[in-house]
């Protein structure tokens, strides 16, 4: 199978063969992450100060409400698998019960509920459009949440029980998004404290 390699910043693109099996023996022999979404590979860049920041900050407050009630969060170190053989490393992933892991190593997550994914000017289109089309083929997949690190905004996109896509804006400094396949609650002041002067 043939797929595509972006190279770099994404925009320019080779042609070399590699299948799924491949794409994880190239993946955890290297030292950079990628991630394999439609047949083409795109280079994971490093990520600005706000953007770790408010993946830190989505991360923590997750972890303190879910965590104690057996539930499951998990950072960008985790690849998650996307049916029809494609894999990403979302900022956060979260759900509630037992972590469905492929493969012996353990790293790589199958059943995810909610991803959450801070945007960047690089990445804002396409995790928006492509990175969504692919991540809703996902079967446990229940919330799809999307962080700006510019400015106060964040997206919040649900699967309803008809199999259809809702989307809400949270704008407001003192929102709350309620993430209901995992019973919490991501308040905006703990999402981007410390990110803005007028966060506390």
């Amino acid at each position: 199978m043939i797929l595509g390699i972006a190279v770099g910043n994404s925009q320019t693109m080779q042609s070399i063969p590699m299948n799924e099996g491949n794409y994880l023996t190239f993946e955890r022999a290297g030292e950079t992450k990628h991630e394999l979404i439609n047949g083409v590979i795109h280079d994971r860049d490093p990520s600005s100060e706000p953007h770790n920041r408010i993946a830190g900050n989505a991360y923590g407050s997750l972890w303190g409400q879910i965590t104690p009630h057996g539930c499951t969060v998990v950072p960008s170190d985790m690849r998650v698998r996307i049916p029809n053989g494609n894999y990403a490393y979302p900022d956060v992933s979260a759900l509630c019960g037992t972590p469905d892991l492929l493969t012996e190593q353990l790293d790589i997550l199958l059943n995810p509920s909610v991803i959450i994914e801070v945007l960047s000017s690089s990445t804002e289109t396409f995790d928006q459009g492509n990175k969504f089309t692919a991540y809703r083929a996902i079967p446990s997949l229940m919330e799809y949440v999307l962080i700006a690190q510019d400015h106060i905004h964040v997206e919040l996109r649900a699967r309803q029980t008809d199999g259809s896509w809702v989307m809400r804006e949270y704008i407001q400094p003192d929102d709350r998004v309620h993430l209901l396949s995992i019973n919490a609650w991501l308040p905006l002041t703990d999402v981007y404290r410390n990110v803005f002067p007028a966060s506390p």
